[in-house]
């Protein structure tokens, strides 16, 4: 009932495409990172690479070679305890 007759809520204007930086920086900038991030750490990321492979599909977009990755950042075949030193 709250979100549904706040007078807040509706003037926050959402993304109006799926092209929007919404989805596309969150998912290339920030799940693709995430999703790295757990391979190392060993944590799956089901959800997190669903919506990259959904958002990709959705997007026309390989967000795994365009994205923010540890390759791109250079910190790929580092292990656990030497990207937690690195950063």
């Amino acid at each position: 009932t709250l979100f549904n007759t706040s007078k807040i809520y509706p003037k926050i204007k959402g993304p109006t495409s799926c092209n929007s930086r919404y989805y596309v920086e969150d998912i290339s900038d920030g799940l693709v990172l995430w999703s790295d991030l757990g391979k190392v750490a060993g944590v799956e990321t089901p959800n997190i690479d669903a919506v990259i492979t959904l958002g990709g599909s959705l997007l026309k977009t390989d967000f795994r070679q365009s994205g923010l990755t540890l390759k791109s950042l250079k910190l790929d075949g580092l292990s656990l305890d030497e990207l937690i030193n690195a950063v």
